[in-house]
């Protein structure tokens, strides 16, 4: 590096010219440099001026990077008052949606409760009973709805256990198969049975998978497939497994892509826009990391990364 002192030049000659290196300086931080090429010496009149032109010059380039600085800060603080305003909304709205959910689940019981009895009591040509199973089936929508809101609400307590990935990938879409057969969605597995187990709490991953793989199937009308992957992957010196899920839904458009894990978010005229709000919570409590790509209309994508206990690797 070459120091500069204030109004200090350097000059060299190259093939018949001479040039003079002018040095932009801001202070004694230099920001930039002036070379000036003439067939004759700098004379001390032409040395002065642009000594006072690059003083102007350095000026004017410091107040630009300060412009832009102030401007990029200016933007990062805006940004950070939108998100922590939203976060304190969605942190009111999650404690009432909390409390509501809370006192409405035990009248909810009750009414699903009297009308299993009712049902079960009426004779099959009863025309009553249509009505009957019409109110046992709305308040058991009812209740899913009201435990996904409990669950978002209340940060749960992980009790952690080696669990194989790939066993409960298994049992999550056993559970799915037979509405995938149903609606002429093909399965495609390709699971690595080799990769290590990971440490989880395995009643909230099945939970998280169980809502991504909902979402896949809600994207897809009929006829489509869901194609679910794992591996193993080395990122930032430590071992991960990796679970990707994939559907040829029609896919997220860009303008809503940045939401969907926001809770309360749905483009859905059904459910309450918690279920990818709790998966990406829960992976994020076991130390995992969760994306989503996705290529309208071709489908979407959502990647899951979970730390591999104990095993720390160097990355070539």
């Amino acid at each position: 590096p070459i120091y500069f002192a204030q109004n200090q030049s350097l000059t060299f000659i190259q093939g018949d010219k001479f040039y003079g290196v002018f040095p932009l300086l801001a202070g004694e931080k230099v920001v930039g440099a002036l070379i000036v090429g003439s067939y004759s010496p700098f004379s001390a009149e032409e040395t002065r001026f642009l000594n006072m032109f690059v003083d102007q010059l350095a000026l004017a380039v410091e107040s630009a990077r300060i412009y832009e600085t102030f401007k990029k800060t200016d933007k990062e603080l805006k940004e950070a008052q939108v998100r922590f305003l939203r976060s304190e909304k969605l942190a009111v709205l999650g404690e009432l949606a909390a409390r509501v959910a809370h006192d409405l689940k035990n009248p909810l019981v009750a009414i699903g409760g009297f009308a299993r009895l009712l049902h079960s009591k009426m004779a099959d040509d009863s025309p009553d009973k249509i009505y009957a199973n019409s109110i046992i089936k709305e308040v058991g929508e009812a209740e899913k709805i009201l435990s996904n809101v409990l669950a978002y609400a209340r940060v749960p307590r992980l009790k952690k256990s080696p669990v194989d990935i790939n066993l409960l990938l298994d049992d999550v879409l056993f559970l799915n198969a037979e509405e995938m057969r149903d609606r002429n969605i093909i399965m495609v597995k390709r699971l690595d049975r080799t990769i290590p187990s990971v440490l989880i709490d395995q009643a909230q991953m099945r939970q998280a998978l169980m809502n991504i793989i909902i979402n896949a199937l809600q994207a897809i009308d009929r006829r489509g497939s869901i194609t679910v992957v794992t591996s193993r992957i080395e990122r930032g010196g430590r071992l991960w497994v990796k679970v990707e899920i994939s559907d040829t839904g029609g896919g997220i458009p860009q303008d809503v892509l940045p939401n969907i894990f926001n809770p309360f978010f749905s483009t859905k005229s059904v459910g309450t826009g918690l279920g990818l709000s709790i998966a990406k919570r829960v992976v994020e409590l076991h130390g995992g990391e969760i994306e989503v790509v996705s290529d309208p209309p071709r489908g979407t994508t959502f990647t899951i990364y979970l730390p591999v206990e104990g095993e720390v690797e160097e990355v070539q």
